[in-house]
């Protein structure tokens, strides 16, 4: 189902919103990955968080499965939640922040690159990268279309992966049956109801 609400005994809810977007040797990869640091810091911790009230809230970007995913957690929203994903993808789309918004971005993605590993850990990832293919050119490419990432390439990006394909979107919703009950009253598109 692309739009599914699972019933668990729950007090709160798990709210998710999934892109099937494109993987790392395309040139939007690195633009997506500053795009869902963008939205976390820069939308989604002020609204689902601070003014929502959910323990967090936050985007990722996994480039090797090409999906871009809007996440909250402990919310005790459903329905603003799926509306402030939409305002996310909206505001990021319209170029509506700062410089230093961006800026903040791009270096919160190169500390997820670059975090410190342990001489294990970062064997690990080297035996991923050469199981993968991801030769350190490829590497290379993606760390510098990450630095070149300006406003231009994230609001198109915003628009062409999130808002074009909004409702190509899967929608999934961990909560009590209350919650889900009282949030197909208020969505325009019903979640289809399962028991986990």
């Amino acid at each position: 189902h692309q739009r599914t609400g699972w019933v668990t005994s729950v007090p709160v809810s798990y709210v998710a919103r999934i892109f099937a977007t494109t993987t790392f040797s395309d040139p939007d990869a690195p633009v997506l990955m500053v795009l869902a640091r963008l939205l976390r810091a820069g939308f989604l911790h002020r609204e689902i968080r601070e003014k929502g009230g959910a323990y967090g809230g936050m985007a990722g970007f996994d480039n090797e499965a090409g999906i871009f995913s809007l996440l909250s957690y402990r919310d005790p929203n459903i329905t603003r939640t799926l509306q402030v994903y939409r305002q996310a993808a909206e505001w990021a789309s319209q170029g509506s922040f700062s410089d230093q918004d961006l800026k903040e971005a791009i270096l919160a993605t190169f500390a997820a690159i670059d975090k410190p590993l342990s001489p294990g850990g970062r064997g690990h990832r080297e035996f991923l990268n050469q199981l993968q293919g991801l030769t350190p050119e490829m590497r290379q490419r993606m760390r510098q279309g990450v630095l070149a990432v300006g406003r231009d390439d994230l609001t198109r990006v915003a628009r062409l992966h999130l808002l074009e394909r909004w409702d190509e979107g899967a929608v999934s919703v961990i909560s009590g049956e209350e919650a889900l009950t009282l949030a197909n009253t208020e969505l325009a598109k019903p979640l289809t109801i399962e028991r986990i």
